[in-house]
């Protein structure tokens, strides 16, 4: 007898049907117990398969970090960048990497107020630790800027006065970031921006806009 049974309702009105007395050797309420745990139990196993093979056809993805602010325009003393969809102004800026939303402030050269950085000896260990290292995430990328150098103009001749500690690199380095580029401020512009077009990888940059 080739009957497909769907629920237990459907089964139920079928032992009505047809005296499942005769059917089982053993009673209605037994048989009705029996059907109810195996209807349960395979409702369970196919919810476990639909889920596991929803899961498999639709992994989940991991979130993209979020795109570095853009910088629009630069000059002596001024920089501009579209953070947020919003036009800001800085002297100098500080770029941080971001999960949520871009990340661009005033680069304080005075968070340390015992000892403010200065052109010499410049970038130290402690600046970059404090306010880059310390932060999450973890930039891929760290773009150090030296100035323009002397001239007041966006690009000068010779190099800029902004020093950076000789053992910053390798301090970065020995801190998981593979990627440092020590620059001048005009081609620090510049790297940032292609890197930025490239959109591959987690940026931080300390941007000075002067000497």
């Amino acid at each position: 007898m080739n009957i497909q049974l769907s629920s237990i309702s459907s089964y139920t009105s079928f032992l009505k049907e047809n005296n499942s007395s005769s059917l089982f050797p053993f009673s209605k309420k037994t048989a009705l117990i029996a059907t109810a745990i195996f209807s349960g139990t395979a409702l369970c196993f196919a919810y476990i398969y639909c889920t596991f093979k929803a899961k498999k056809l639709s992994p989940l993805k991991k979130a993209e970090p979020i795109g570095a602010p853009e910088i629009i325009s630069d000059d002596w003393g001024t920089i501009s960048l579209k953070v947020n969809g919003l036009v800001k102004n800085f002297k100098d800026v500080m770029i941080l990497p971001s999960d949520d939303q871009q990340h661009a402030e005033e680069w304080d050269w005075k968070w340390d107020k015992n000892q403010p950085m200065r052109h010499r000896p410049g970038v130290r260990i402690k600046d970059v630790e404090h306010l880059i290292l310390s932060q999450t995430p973890k930039p891929d990328v760290i773009i150090l800027s030296q100035g323009r150098g002397h001239g007041g103009k966006r690009s000068n001749p010779g190099p800029g006065i902004l020093e950076i500690e000789p053992d910053v690199e390798k301090y970065i380095h020995d801190h998981g970031v593979s990627e440092v580029y020590m620059l001048k401020t005009d081609v620090a512009i510049e790297k940032y921006n292609e890197m930025c077009r490239q959109g591959q990888k987690r940026i931080a940059a300390l941007i000075h806009t002067t000497c």
